[in-house]
């Protein structure tokens, strides 16, 4: 339940009933949720990920490059709608 992490009990148990994971997104969101301390900010807040950071943690758990470009591709929807929840 780490995606979870630092969500009140109550609200996190309430998410957890209601979150689907499909299995051929969890390498995404397993990449996604390592990279959640390598935002990019700016003065009006987060701007998005630190993809260079990305690509060092894909280095690091041995990611063939040729799945690398889907999993960036995965990323980026998962990076885009981060920030459209982050914005409401």
């Amino acid at each position: 339940m780490a995606l979870l992490k630092g969500l009140s009990p109550k609200f996190a148990q309430e998410r957890e009933q209601n979150l689907e994971i499909w299995p051929e997104t969890l390498p995404a969101i397993r990449l996604f949720a390592k990279s959640m301390t390598q935002w990019r900010a700016g003065p009006t807040g987060i701007i998005g990920l630190d993809y260079n950071a990305i690509n060092l943690l894909m280095d690091y758990d041995a990611i063939p490059m040729a799945e690398r470009g889907e999993l960036m591709s995965d990323i980026a929807q998962l990076e885009i709608g981060y920030l459209q929840a982050m914005r409401r």
